[in-house]
């Protein structure tokens, strides 16, 4: 038990508030449910990770992109096929947008590259195709996504910005012409 004080310790840090909770109600990182489940909000109210797990937590962020949710066209949002909007194999431009940015914040540039290329190109070939841009792709053909609620929205905003912000953030993606698009899916297949 020689470490049994540095346990609880952060045993209190992560509970703190617990038993005040009613069902429902959440303080710093508890939240309990109306059942009266207690579950731990893995955040802290900190700008920055914390010290001890910040390097793994990228390193960890970075496999689970590159072996499960990097596709042809972009990052997909989860690997669950439902058939709903959000689920695989659609693809969102926020979602493209975040992975970039935050990648790139995280020293992870060529993996941010990788996706701002083939979100890129999945938007170049679905306009190619379609003559239209949509709300969400299907990211392992490049056709418009599908799912959920309501039928695909054309000319959505989010995509049109998403893929501008991109071109501001590399510039040869631009000009990446039909062809570099079909090359390059083809290569990451």
């Amino acid at each position: 038990m020689t470490y049994l004080p540095e346990l609880e310790a952060e045993y209190e840090y992560w509970m703190d508030g617990s038993t005040v909770l009613w069902g429902g109600q959440g303080y710093r990182r508890v939240v309990r449910l109306s059942d009266g489940t207690i579950l731990n909000r893995y955040w802290d109210g900190r700008a920055e990770p914390r010290d001890e797990s910040y390097r793994e937590d990228i390193a960890t962020e970075v496999q689970t992109v590159c072996r499960k949710l990097l596709m042809t066209g972009g990052v997909a949002t989860t690997l669950v096929v439902s058939g709903q909007q959000w689920d695989h194999p659609n693809g969102w431009a926020p979602l493209q947008w975040i992975a970039v940015v935050g990648l790139k914040n995280y020293n992870e540039a060529q993996l941010a590259a990788a996706i701002a290329k083939r979100w890129s190109c999945e938007i170049i070939d679905g306009y190619q195709t379609s003559r239209i841009l949509v709300e969400k792709y299907n990211l392992m053909t490049g056709s418009a996504g599908g799912g959920g609620e309501y039928a695909v929205q054309v000319g959505f905003g989010w995509t049109n910005c998403v893929l501008r912000a991109l071109a501001s953030l590399y510039p040869t993606s631009s000009r990446f012409s039909p062809q570099l698009c079909v090359a390059s899916r083809a290569a990451s297949q």
